[in-house]
């Protein structure tokens, strides 16, 4: 799988110099950080209209692995106390 920035990697010496002498005046400080980054979006995210998990799956949508949970989901549940004044 190619990235964006397969081409800065196969840059000559040339570009290379041209690059540094770009940083010794300040320009591609920020650019440097770019320079060595590779970014992919997973096929995963690239899926439409796909729900994580299913609702009757009974897997919460949280977990990582939602299809391979086993057990009832645990939802949160804080309790009552005089404080939140809650019904009992």
């Amino acid at each position: 799988m190619s990235s964006l920035y397969d081409e800065l990697e196969e840059a000559d010496d040339e570009d290379i110099k041209d690059l540094e002498l770009d940083v010794e005046n300040g320009y591609a400080r920020r650019s440097l950080l770019w320079w060595r980054t590779k970014y992919y979006i997973s096929y995963d995210a690239l899926s439409t209209n796909r729900i994580p998990c299913p609702p009757w799956s009974g897997g919460s949508y949280y977990t990582h692995n939602c299809f391979k949970a086993k057990g009832p989901v645990r939802p949160y549940s804080r309790g009552c106390s005089r404080i939140a004044l809650c019904r009992r």
